[in-house]
């Protein structure tokens, strides 16, 4: 279980001389924290929806906790998955770039990628379609 808290109600607490405003499902604290101690009834655990494996899977070293930067040397922006192994880039969010489709549309075709470079992803699925490569999937 998470040691972090959200605000149940909204409200503005005095501590130490100063205001602090509290927003009901926005505002986070630490457990332990005085404002929490002082006004527990305002608080309520924080629900996690996505969570790590037990084994604390995903992050360097399986710690649990993502490493926020980069360390020196090491490369960010690891290739997004694509739909379940199709090579196909995504239609919408994240992969689904111009560029993305473009190396795709460059790989079905067997032409040179700057064959593609003119074009932005919308056109690229077009050209697709018209070679009769269907780049949409079943359920979008």
């Amino acid at each position: 279980m998470s040691d972090l808290v959200v605000a149940r109600t909204s409200g503005v607490i005095m501590y130490e001389g100063r205001r602090h405003t509290i927003r009901r499902g926005v505002t986070i604290a630490r457990a332990g924290h005085p404002l929490v101690g002082r006004n527990p009834r305002m608080w309520q655990p924080l629900r996690v929806h996505y969570d790590l494996d037990s084994a604390g899977g995903g992050a360097p070293g399986g710690s649990g906790i993502e490493q926020a930067t980069a360390a020196p040397g090491e490369l960010r922006g690891a290739p997004i998955p694509t739909p379940e192994g199709s090579g196909r880039p995504p239609m919408s969010g994240p992969g689904s770039g111009a560029d993305a489709w473009r190396k795709y549309a460059a790989e079905v075709t067997r032409s040179p990628l700057e064959s593609w470079s003119a074009l932005g992803r919308d056109a690229i699925i077009a050209t697709l379609r018209e070679q009769g490569v269907e780049p949409a999937g079943d359920n979008e």
